[in-house]
């Protein structure tokens, strides 16, 4: 039980600071369910959450599980990809969006290392996570031209390092819940496995060459265990990838 607590380290470096905290009386207005989500709506809900000013959502719960549905959406994270917008506000936008997953991630495995059957919360969460850090790769791609040599080109330097130790340790952590049958379903699992497949292409990027053999051959354990037929796919399709 405890190995797989280790996760929340891991996806925490994904974070370049720790998310500030809404004004206590946003954080009681929940933003609507039926609108786009922006950083500062995951902010007040990972705010609301932490200050107990709400319960932990749960897909089981027929009155949270439409807010986690959406803090996991996707779709949130179409609109940063819209170049009329400039690229310093996306990136502070997928930051907050990051930061804020991450610390709603926390409560998630607290409850779960008490027993609590949140297996396919934390999945989503996780594999929300991983996409979002695509993103955050991709914007990250796109300001580096932009970036001056000046008094703060080797700070800048810097973040772009936690960002691709981040990415690593996202995909890795995905790569051991692969490991956590106990906990996660095999849905779960594939889950998992097609949010590693969809953003690999993109993260691949942002890995050493000993990182790809150190995923490479985990990911053939796995394969030789793999039922699904999807889940083989997924796999085979990785393994490819990680070759190039």
């Amino acid at each position: 039980m405890v190995r797989k607590f280790l996760l929340a380290a891991l996806f925490m470096a994904i974070c370049s600071f720790e998310p500030q905290h809404a004004n206590a009386d946003d954080a009681t207005v929940l933003p609507a369910v039926s609108r786009e989500w922006h950083g500062s709506d995951y902010k007040t809900v990972a705010t609301a959450i932490s200050k107990g000013k709400i319960s932990l959502p749960k897909l089981s719960d027929q009155n949270t599980a439409a807010i986690f549905r959406k803090f996991v959406s996707s779709e949130n994270l179409a609109p940063l990809q819209n170049k009329i917008l400039s690229t310093e506000y996306r990136i502070n936008e997928i930051t907050l969006i990051i930061s804020s997953a991450a610390a709603l991630l926390k409560p998630y495995l607290e409850v779960a290392n008490h027993g609590e059957k949140v297996n396919s919360e934390v999945a989503l969460l996780m594999a929300f996570m991983l996409r979002a850090t695509t993103v955050q790769v991709a914007l990250v791609n796109e300001f580096l031209p932009k970036i001056p040599h000046d008094a703060t080109y080797a700070t800048r330097m810097e973040g772009l390092a936690m960002i691709r130790h981040g990415a690593t340790n996202a995909f890795l952590g995905l790569v051991t819940s692969l490991s956590e049958r106990p906990f996660y379903s095999d849905n779960d699992i594939s889950l998992m496995l097609q949010a590693m497949a969809d953003t690999l292409p993109s993260l691949k990027t942002m890995f050493a060459q000993d990182v790809r053999e150190e995923l490479r051959n985990k990911l053939q354990l796995h394969r030789a265990k793999a039922t699904r037929s999807n889940d083989i796919t997924n796999l085979d399709y990785m393994l490819v990838e990680l070759k190039i």
